[in-house]
């Protein structure tokens, strides 16, 4: 059991997780068309046993434990370490849910979650939000108008795993 502490850019906040780490690993993504070409054929492409996700953290302890948690969980898991990063893995694949801290390096969640508005629609609908800043009012304010799901910083990893597949059980 491992205890993940993790402190955001700006804040004096620390957020802890539980997580059985054992070996991280983390599926890399495949080569072929773009999601945006795929979504804009109504394609899918081959379907694979498990369920696809992209967990998009800067804290690369919270990114591995998580990731360990959800392929426990039987999902397949792809990682980016900020929202520009994360924009190049939705051209390689589509993904069942997309797991999305808010305050990020390079690109913040909230650029990249109306990236993903105006670009890949279908993708927005598949965001889950987690943050240790639920309680800021410019958060508040994002996420609220988003409609998207939150989970706030520190929580169950039991909790964040049903979330997730609440998200990707959606049609």
């Amino acid at each position: 059991m491992l205890s993940l502490l993790s402190q955001p850019h700006s804040l004096d906040r620390t957020v802890l997780a539980s997580v059985d780490l054992g070996r991280a690993d983390v599926a890399r993504p495949s080569n072929g068309a773009p999601a945006r070409q795929r979504e804009a054929s109504g394609e899918g492409g081959a379907q694979t046993a498990s369920p696809q996700v992209l967990l998009v953290d800067d804290n690369v302890v919270v990114r591995k434990g998580l990731a360990k948690a959800l392929q426990a969980a039987g999902f397949a898991v792809t990682v980016a370490e900020n929202g520009l990063a994360a924009l190049m893995q939705i051209d390689v694949r589509q993904y069942r849910a997309i797991i999305l801290d808010i305050m990020m390096p390079v690109m913040d969640g909230a650029h990249f979650y109306e990236q993903l508005v105006t670009e890949y629609p279908s993708a927005a609908r598949r965001v889950l939000f987690v943050t240790a800043w639920a309680d800021d009012p410019t958060v508040q304010s994002f996420l609220a108008d988003t409609g998207r799901p939150v989970l706030q910083k520190p929580f169950e990893i039991e909790e964040f795993v049903d979330a997730v597949r609440r998200v990707a059980a959606r049609p």
